[in-house]
């Protein structure tokens, strides 16, 4: 089966027009990654993911701020007003 990969994931996905059937293996990878990218992630600073995608969201054991990629860098969430806790409990979660 032809397929192509998701900007943000590379969850293969089929490609239109693609006669094949799309296998359970796949389906179950594209699960799997799916999975694995939902919600914060726990790291250290000096375990950043290498090649983050934009609105990727990360917790840092060792400085205890979360932080979100935004293209080019990784600014802590909750700037200089209330801090994260404060942020993340007003958004809901």
């Amino acid at each position: 089966m032809a397929t192509s990969n998701t900007t943000n994931l590379g969850i293969p996905i089929p490609v239109p027009g693609s006669s094949e059937p799309f296998l359970v293996s796949a389906y179950n990878n594209a699960v799997e990654t799916l999975d694995g990218a939902v919600g914060m992630r726990v790291v250290t600073f000096g375990t950043r993911p290498g090649s983050p995608f934009v609105g990727e969201l990360i917790y840092e054991t060792d400085t205890l701020t979360a932080h979100v990629y935004d293209g080019s860098g990784w600014p802590e969430l909750g700037g200089s007003g209330g801090g994260f806790e404060t942020n993340f409990l007003l958004m809901g979660a």
